[in-house]
């Protein structure tokens, strides 16, 4: 079966929903078209395969965060569908339309006979510059209208779409298999994430210093505009280091007891969040987790919703006390979680 995936995102970006799902579906024997980020005005056609995968880039006109007018729309949505158009080859009626895009409407007068699933990776609404956002929430609502099958990956997008279709919830996964953690001596934590301007550093030096004997290390890329905040943060506690980014198989879990993802609380685009795309990946590591700022996330007894400071440092003592005893619930949570999981649940969806 052939596989058209539609995103806004490089294929050499750092590996997302998007990325993981053509891979997943490559791994189980599909043909993988992945259409990245648009160029403006210039179509690459086809500019490269990697992982088996054809890797395809098409023209736009308008970024999306500009079309605030139908017109502009309009003008875009031409650019767009005679790009893509010219870049198909060998379609058929049997190919699957896998789309990203929120705004990406037009693609039923593209593929007026095709399966399309939108996924719904983020809350894009929240995101809009202008105008409170309507014009996105117009697209949106038109996009989710075209498609045979809405996913979201929280209940709070769900509940987003569900006037206009009957979302599936639709969680991220892990690609690793549940892996027992080795006796060893824990005292750290990690946050393991892109650091930005989501991240609580007010929360993370108020527990540092509550917390002297538990080292906390930041593991990722840091925003160049938080780039000072975080230097400043480190260079006064002892407690707290910012390592390099590194893959999930490069960090040694060893010396750790819990990750942590204490980010700003208010933060619509993060209060929409279930499942962080690296929740189940720690996990899977044996990792229980420590969340603030996120009170939609998924509930589950080896993670922490936290709300206030005091919240968070019982959540620390209670990983670091259980963390081994821990265990079963998270291999459990794992396996319900799995590619193989997922692989099922659109295997369903396309035999309905």
């Amino acid at each position: 079966m052939r596989f058209r995936i539609f995103t806004k995102s490089d294929w050499e970006e750092p590996p997302r929903i998007r990325h993981q799902f053509a891979k997943m579906l490559k791994e189980n024997g599909h043909e993988v078209i992945f259409y990245q980020k648009p160029s403006y005005c210039v179509s690459e056609s086809l500019v490269g395969a990697e992982h088996n995968i054809s890797i395809v880039r098409t023209a736009s006109l308008i970024h999306h965060q500009l079309r605030v007018s139908g017109a502009l729309s309009f003008f875009n949505e031409i650019v767009e569908r005679k790009s893509i158009k010219a870049s198909l080859d060998n379609c058929s009626d049997s190919d699957i339309i896998v789309n990203f895009n929120y705004d990406y409407y037009f693609l039923r007068s593209i593929f007026p006979n095709n399966k399309i699933i939108t996924i719904i990776n983020d809350d894009f609404v929240a995101q809009a510059r202008f105008f409170g956002g309507r014009y996105a929430e117009s697209a949106l609502r038109k996009t989710c209208s075209i498609s045979d099958e809405v996913l979201c990956v929280s209940t709070p997008l769900c509940e987003q779409v569900e006037r206009w279709c009957k979302p599936r919830l639709f969680l991220p996964w892990t690609t690793k298999e549940y892996e027992e953690p080795r006796e060893t001596c824990r005292d750290a934590v990690v946050l393991w994430a892109h650091i930005n301007d989501r991240v609580d550093f007010d929360l993370i030096q108020i527990i540092a210093l509550k917390r002297p004997n538990v080292e906390f290390h930041l593991v990722g890329p840091v925003d160049v505009n938080i780039a000072n905040e975080v230097n400043a943060l480190v260079d006064s506690n002892d407690n707290i280091f910012l390592l390099p980014s590194a893959s999930l198989d490069e960090i040694n879990f060893d010396k750790y007891f819990s990750s942590i993802i204490p980010y700003r609380k208010g933060r619509k685009g993060v209060e929409a969040v279930s499942a962080s795309n690296k929740t189940f990946q720690l996990l899977s590591k044996g990792m229980p987790l420590i969340v603030s700022g996120m009170p939609n996330f998924i509930d589950s007894d080896v993670i922490f919703k936290t709300e206030y400071v005091d919240d968070f440092v019982k959540a620390l003592d209670e990983c670091r006390n259980d963390f081994f005893k821990m265990q079963g619930s998270i291999e459990e949570i794992v396996s319900a979680n799995t590619s193989i999981q997922r692989f099922r649940e659109i295997e369903s969806i396309l035999t309905n």
